[in-house]
């Protein structure tokens, strides 16, 4: 090899390796703008997460599980696998599951959907009632729950369903709002 042949070769390997560095560079400090302004791709996420929030008082307002959290900035919405939300209004538990939910401006506003089930947690003068429905929306701050979905409600020796419906967790009342059918057996009754 003589000494021109050799001179280049070492010549375009420097500027090979400047240009591998100077690409490099340029690919860790420019942010993707796809990424970035894409309201459909997460900011964040987490995993097994467990978050309370606390009322004035500082009793337990509400508790909200999931093994994964994504978040996105568009609306400070998040998207929950397998949630269990738990809402407390006035001595009671509200214990919500399902496949899927989301919430919206923070804790504002929570669409819970496929399989969806709520339980309000036996009290010594009231039994257990569960609700039954494939989706449905619940405001925790206006302690309001609604649907427009066929919704079924269990107590013991009572079975409601209808279509629609709304309920305030305050006072416990649920509305159903059309094509209501039950069946009550005393038997069942406690």
């Amino acid at each position: 090899m003589n000494k021109n042949t050799a001179l280049i070769n070492i010549c375009f390997l420097l500027a090979l390796i400047v240009s591998i560095f100077a690409i490099k560079q340029l690919l860790l400090t420019t942010e993707s703008p796809t990424m970035k302004d894409n309201p459909h791709t997460p900011d964040y996420y987490m995993l097994n997460v467990t978050y309370m929030r606390t009322n004035d008082l500082g009793r337990k307002d509400i508790l909200v599980f999931s093994p994964q959290v994504h978040h996105f900035q568009e609306q400070d919405r998040a998207e929950f696998k397998t949630p269990i939300i738990k809402l407390y209004k006035n001595e009671q538990e509200w214990v919500a599951t399902s496949n899927r939910a989301k919430s919206f401006n923070g804790t504002e506003r929570f669409e819970l959907y496929e399989n969806v089930v709520v339980r309000q947690t036996p009290t010594s003068d009231k039994s257990e009632s569960v609700l039954l429905t494939e989706s449905l929306t619940a405001f925790p701050k206006k302690d309001l729950v609604t649907t427009n979905e066929k919704v079924t409600i269990q107590q013991p020796g009572l079975n409601v369903t209808g279509i629609g419906m709304k309920g305030d967790l305050k006072n416990g009342n649920i509305q159903l709002l059309s094509q209501t059918k039950g069946r009550y057996d005393p038997k069942k009754c406690r």
